[in-house]
């Protein structure tokens, strides 16, 4: 009897502190049970109060024709989340202030407000409706694909942590990249810039692309005038004093704002013994812009 008292008063007591929630939306419920049922019960509620709600780090839940997350705010532990290639037209994560990693791709997002993931290090949202991307908050971020949306300004002043920048095919008419020194990759294509994405470009970068633009923009940059490229064979590259070409050039040396500092004409080589340090870019009438380097 007494063991029975027992069970009950523990059983009673479990119950009594356990907070079940429903989960909305069948399809992302179905695909919570399959990751962690034992944290429903048999009416198919959510123990929000479970370690395996509140202890869950990573939660993978793409390609399951779910339209609303509502519920993932209870899991307060998420450091990972992917959500990709769903019919998601929302998505709140305010509750979830843990999140590093989110991956939303392929979703049918308008708007996407990631202002309370202050330790976001990773926003992958490309291909959805997003017509504005809101990143003051995200000082850690560090890889950004944001590309295939209908963005028309980007602004990535406080990212100063980012290494890798993918914006292509939305509707930037400019990209302020001042202030981005661990920048290494730029995918900027697809765009309608104005002017070339300068301010300027960060000498650390190793890969990028900026031309060319949509085809649907008006007084953009030819796909010739700013196309990033690396076509151009010459030597040294940095440079301290001379740049050499392997057969005679005819071109344009520009600094990182992308002004003209220089022009020559049927040059074998480019004196730069006399420029300051930083990064130029020689762009030559026969090929694409190449970014050189003086010492």
């Amino acid at each position: 009897m007494k063991k029975n008292l027992l069970s009950l008063l523990i059983l009673t007591t479990v119950a009594l502190h356990a907070q079940f929630v429903s989960i909305p939306n069948a399809n992302f419920r179905s695909a919570l049970k399959a990751i962690i049922p034992n944290a429903f019960n048999i009416d198919n509620l959510l123990d929000t109060t479970s370690s395996l709600v509140t202890g869950t780090t990573n939660l993978n839940v793409s390609n399951s024709n779910i339209s609303s997350l509502e519920g993932i705010q209870y899991f307060k532990g998420l450091l990972r989340l992917d959500c990709y290639s769903n019919q998601l037209t929302s998505l709140d994560l305010r509750r979830n202030s843990n999140l590093r990693i989110l991956y939303c791709y392929s979703n049918e997002l308008t708007a996407l407000n990631v202002s309370k993931n202050t330790a976001l290090t990773g926003l992958f949202c490309y291909s959805n409706l997003l017509t504005n991307l809101d990143l003051s908050q995200n000082i850690a971020l560090r890889g950004l694909e944001c590309d295939f949306n209908n963005i028309t300004s980007l602004d990535v002043s406080n990212n100063v942590e980012l290494t890798q920048l993918s914006c292509s095919s939305n509707q930037l008419l400019s990209l302020d990249l001042l202030g981005l020194s661990k920048l290494t990759y730029l995918k900027a294509d697809g765009n309608c810039f104005t002017t070339p994405p300068a301010n300027p470009f960060p000498a650390t970068l190793t890969s990028f692309v900026v031309t060319p633009n949509r085809a649907n923009c008006t007084n953009s940059l030819e796909e010739n005038d700013y196309s990033l490229e690396k076509v151009v064979s010459f030597a040294p590259n940095p440079v301290q004093t001379t740049v050499y070409f392997p057969t005679p050039q005819t071109g344009q040396l520009l600094d990182a704002f992308g002004n003209v500092v220089a022009s020559f004409t049927n040059a074998s080589s480019l004196l730069m013994q006399n420029y300051p340090q930083g990064m130029y870019f020689i762009k030559l009438e026969s090929s694409k812009l190449e970014k050189v380097l003086k010492q």
